[in-house]
């Protein structure tokens, strides 16, 4: 029951869960598959480190991002200790840790993962990758929110003050900090901008 071919069973189970949208299955599958490679392989291994990472993807999408950051940072240390900063697997631990720090909105901690993720890319890949593509849009995504919130706030501020609370550009400003939490995922805090 220990041999790691059955870990790679219950790795492809995690997947299909996960897919599935079954995602404390998922974890459960990962976490088995991480309990026969651990004590297989020991520590430092890539399989490893896989299944931690994706026992951090199961917690990330249970919205457990305290969770999934530990087990990112687990896979990330194991990563960078077999392959060195530059690969390919370590970038990909960064663009997942920077995506808890996104929803847990920390973003100055998401752009710096991101970027660590970007710089390792571009070594490896050149500017011209889907890969640099992707994080690209990652880091463009969280600066645009963070900026466009700080501009929308100063924007009504100021209209509230120059044109009044019942003016349609002061409307119009609420709708677009509803958008940006919306986009953010903070669904009451959109509805009650929208319903202003």
């Amino acid at each position: 029951p220990g041999h790691p071919t059955i870990g790679v069973s219950y790795n492809n189970l995690g997947i299909v869960y996960e897919r599935l949208a079954e995602y404390k299955k998922a974890r459960e599958m990962y976490q088995k598959a991480y309990e026969i490679w651990h004590k297989a392989y020991g520590n430092e291994n890539e399989r490893v480190a896989t299944a931690l990472d994706n026992i951090g993807s199961a917690y990330d999408n249970l919205k457990e991002y305290k969770k999934a950051e530990e087990y990112y940072k687990k896979s990330l240390e194991i990563r960078v200790d077999l392959f060195g900063e530059n690969h390919k697997s370590v970038a990909q631990s960064y663009n997942n840790i920077g995506t808890v720090h996104y929803f847990l909105q920390n973003y100055d901690k998401a752009i710096e993962n991101y970027n660590n993720a970007l710089q390792i890319q571009i070594q490896i890949h050149g500017e011209e990758h889907a890969e640099v593509g992707t994080t690209y849009n990652l880091l463009g995504t969280v600066i645009w929110l963070e900026s466009a919130k700080q501009y929308f706030m100063r924007e009504l501020e100021i209209r509230k003050r120059v044109l009044g609370s019942a003016h349609l550009d002061v409307a119009a400003c609420y709708i677009n900090l509803a958008l940006v939490w919306h986009k953010e995922g903070l669904y009451d805090k959109a509805l009650e901008n929208f319903n202003r």
